[in-house]
C-alpha cells in the first residue's frame, strides 16, 4: 500500500497483481508544507459520526474498524523508515 499525491491517493498493489486506487490526486501535502493534505477523507467520517450520533445510529466506520487502519498506517511508516516489509 503506498499514498501519494499529497496522500490523497491511496494505491493498493496485491500480491496477485491486482492493483487498486482510491481517491484523487491533491496539490497539497508537498514543498514547504508536508502536512498541508487533504482533509477529506477524515471529514467525510467525523460528518458520518456526527450525524449517527443525531440519529442514533451506528456510524460507517467503529472505532475498532479505525484502529485496524491505523495499524496498518503505522506498519507503512515502519516499512518507509526501515526499506523493508513489515508483517501484519
Amino acid at each position: 500500500a503506498r499514498l501519494d499525491g499529497g496522500w490523497s491517493v491511496l494505491t493498493i498493489r496485491h500480491l496477485n497483481g491486482q492493483v487498486e486506487e482510491f481517491g484523487v490526486t491533491a496539490s497539497t501535502g508537498g514543498g514547504a508544507d508536508p502536512m498541508a493534505f487533504t482533509h477529506d477523507w477524515h471529514m467525510g467520517i467525523l460528518e458520518d459520526f456526527a450525524d449517527a450520533i443525531a440519529q442514533e445510529r451506528a456510524p460507517i466506520c467503529s472505532g475498532r474498524a479505525a484502529l485496524s487502519v491505523h495499524r496498518v498506517i503505522d506498519a507503512m511508516e515502519r516499512a518507509a523508515k526501515s526499506e523493508g516489509k513489515v508483517t501484519l
